[in-house]
């Protein structure tokens, strides 16, 4: 689909894989410098209709969702997305040992991704999570890797297009320590010199964060994030993504809450107050620390759109009292 007018309007959808196919899931973007657009998916290839899960959770052990395992694919657009690519292109993603210890000892991998590609150092990075089962909660393991080519960006023809899978060895970045098996959604922003710095849900109640400084290969150990001020910051097992604006600063999206997103109990020590929140980031991220938070606003407990507004600043959709919540409020 497509908008020319910030989203207010868009055309009818255009299918990159047949409706009538197999499961083609979480798509991402990435737009290089020649106007090709690329396009990263799941996509069951093999039309496998069931997978292995958590017999303590699934009555006959199998998992019957399956739009999360397969392959990790790519289709490119010469025409702003019109039309795509007749040929779909396999990402090979290199197997972990999250990977080896699934049911199928990594003979089908189990992973998806939504975080938004990048570009660091003329090399692009498209964010995976790799799975490790299925149960409870749906994903029973996760961590994330990146996948980074270092020719995407020129290179026309797809099939020598490089690719090589991040962090190096075989252990993906994780919940900081304690913090249980769940690390997901990742997303990430190039600071100002260079340095990667990732941001995560978990299901701990608790944000986590990781920075590289040698373009993907290690990370820091990672920990959970907190304002500046050292207080914790609350987040459920729920997408909480980091925006770097042309200005310099950090924009943090997350949901103020700490359920730990399986059961009603709520995370030790994470609070128990629902809502959604916006922070925005001193400039000192951009020096190399991580982008620490310096104001929030706390919205309702449903999920709404952060839209651009001319003028250079963010906006939160208007809620008057008569909606339960408080007004929009603007972050430059």
């Amino acid at each position: 689909m497509r908008t020319r007018d910030r989203g207010r309007t868009w055309t009818d959808p255009v299918d990159v894989e047949p409706a009538d196919g197999p499961e083609a899931s979480y798509a991402v973007p990435l737009k290089v410098p020649g106007g090709r657009i690329y396009i990263f998916y799941n996509h069951n290839t093999d039309n496998v209709r069931e997978v292995i899960g958590d017999p303590a959770f699934h009555k006959d052990g199998m998992e019957k969702r399956v739009d999360s395992q397969g392959y990790f694919v790519f289709r490119y657009s010469e025409d702003g997305g019109r039309t795509w690519s007749p040929k779909r292109y396999n990402v090979p993603v290199r197997e972990f040992e999250i990977d080896r210890e699934n049911p199928y000892g990594g003979r089908i991998r189990f992973g998806w991704n939504v975080g938004k590609p990048f570009v660091r150092e003329g090399a692009a990075y498209v964010p995976f999570d790799k799975v490790g089962g299925f149960g409870e909660g749906f994903f029973t393991r996760t961590e994330g890797v990146l996948i980074r080519s270092d020719n995407i960006l020129t290179e026309r023809d797809p099939e020598k297009i490089r690719w090589e899978t991040l962090p190096d060895g075989n252990v993906g970045l994780r919940a900081p320590a304690g913090g249980g098996p769940i690390a997901e959604e990742h997303t990430y922003v190039v600071l100002g010199e260079g340095s990667i710095y990732a941001m995560y849900r978990t299901a701990a109640g608790r944000p986590a964060t990781s920075i590289s400084r040698d373009g993907g290969r290690t990370w820091s150990p990672p920990r959970f994030e907190t304002f500046a001020d050292g207080r914790p910051i609350r987040n459920p097992r729920a997408f909480n993504p980091v925006w770097k604006c042309s200005n310099g600063r950090y924009l943090y999206w997350f949901h103020d809450n700490g359920w730990n997103g399986t059961t009603s109990a709520r995370a030790p020590g994470a609070g128990t107050s629902p809502g959604s929140a916006v922070a925005s980031s001193a400039t000192a991220g951009s020096r190399g620390r991580s982008p620490r938070s310096c104001c929030t606003a706390t919205t309702s407990s449903r999920a709404e759109l952060l839209r651009p507004h001319r003028g250079g600043r963010a906006v939160l959709p208007d809620r008057g009292p008569e909606d339960g919540g408080p007004r929009s409020r603007a972050r430059s």
